[in-house]
């Protein structure tokens, strides 16, 4: 079986690095994991406005490939001629091809969609939901052959259904996975000395790009208000220099960082007391891997996209409380959430991590879904 695993935008497009979205965007890191687990042939696609020709690369036993793009307007406003012409080369040559497809909605998502109804075409929505755009109108077409969705959320699971008429045992609400042999406790002390950070401070981690979209304004005046209390600081990790409050946080936040390889992580969740978001639309961005990734490291974590999620509608606020996770649905409640969190001995946020985000479970999960719709294919 080859299983491609397609990226529906660009690195250029949100001015991050090429080589770190080519090999660790959300295709790659998922076509990483498959090929670890599955002696499937892999493939991780991409396409960028600086691919001047098509090449490839072959590293850990995965395939990467990247193609010139012929539109990039904006950030769903993509395609990749080249990247389509080899789909349909590749949809001749085997029957045995799966398209999956990281990104939704969008131009080049919609494309492959609309083009490849005679191959097993997936989609993975990692964030946003459909309102009333006009992807909606656009999808009552192009998506009615998609073989299966896995979506981020039960809100984007319904609009699917309510608004496009996919059918609901065509949906799966499935996140990305963690690793949790890398993404695990690692002694404070260790990992703050490693990276020269102060060892008596409370430490307050935001991991993202420096914009208002998962609430670093707001955490910086939270903890402005904190320091009346604690001696505590935010460390923020994640940022451009083309992102909008990149020079704002670099002036605040005494420890702000730009964007980090993925290996380095870990270090900066064991550094801290507490791994902090507030999304302005909780229900459109998914839970997050950040927070699981905080979450394996056995890390308390106050974040509303929480809200909705699948550990919330199986446990209760209070019970998720016990773990160390806690659920702000307002601003006055961030503030307590954080406060009750840093002062927080212990927690098991580790324990959930592995019951919903391991990465054995998720590829598992993947894998019988690859192998019903082959089937289901080959008998059409």
């Amino acid at each position: 079986m080859k299983a491609i695993q397609i990226l529906h935008h660009s690195a250029s497009v949100l001015s991050a690095d090429f080589q770190q979205v080519m090999y660790d965007g959300w295709h790659a890191r998922f076509g990483k994991e498959l090929s670890k687990r599955t002696n499937y042939e892999v493939e991780c696609l991409t396409f960028d406005p600086i691919v001047r020709k098509a090449f490839m690369t072959h590293k850990d036993g995965v395939t990467y490939r990247a193609f010139p793009s012929s539109i990039s307007y904006a950030f769903l406003y993509e395609y990749s001629h080249q990247l389509i012409q080899y789909l349909k080369k590749i949809a001749l040559e085997r029957t045995d091809v799966i398209f999956h497809v990281h990104g939704f909605p969008g131009i080049m998502t919609y494309a492959i969609a609309s083009k490849f109804r005679n191959s097993v075409v997936i989609i993975q929505s990692h964030g946003g939901l459909l309102g009333k755009s006009v992807w909606v109108p656009l999808g009552k077409y192009s998506l009615r052959n998609v073989d299966f969705f896995f979506t981020f959320s039960e809100t984007l699971s319904e609009e699917l259904v309510k608004k496009i008429g996919i059918n609901p045992n065509r949906i799966k609400v499935q996140t990305m996975g963690v690793d949790t042999n890398i993404f695990r406790p690692i002694p404070r002390d260790k990992c703050r000395e490693i990276l020269g950070l102060p060892i008596d401070k409370y430490l307050i981690l935001y991991v993202g790009r420096f914009n208002d979209f998962k609430g670093l304004p707001l955490l910086i005046r939270v903890i402005r208000k904190l320091k009346a209390k604690y001696d505590v600081e935010l460390i923020a990790v994640g940022g451009y220099p083309s992102d909008p409050l990149f020079t704002y946080v670099k002036k605040e936040t005494p420890y702000s960082f730009r964007y980090m390889p993925h290996e380095l992580l870990p270090y900066y969740y064991n550094v801290s007391n507490v791994f902090a978001w507030f999304l302005k639309y909780p229900r459109s961005g998914g839970l997050g891997v950040s927070l699981m990734e905080a979450m394996a490291c056995n890390i308390p974590v106050v974040s509303n996209t929480l809200i909705g999620s699948e550990i919330n509608k199986e446990l209760s606020r209070e019970e998720l409380e016990e773990y160390g996770c806690y659920v702000p649905y307002n601003v006055r409640e961030l503030e307590f959430y954080i406060e009750k969190a840093l002062t927080r001995n212990n927690c098991n946020t580790i324990d959930l991590a592995k019951k919903y985000f391991c990465w054995d479970s998720i590829i598992s999960n993947t894998r019988a879904i690859y192998k019903n719709l082959l089937e289901i294919r080959r008998f059409r």
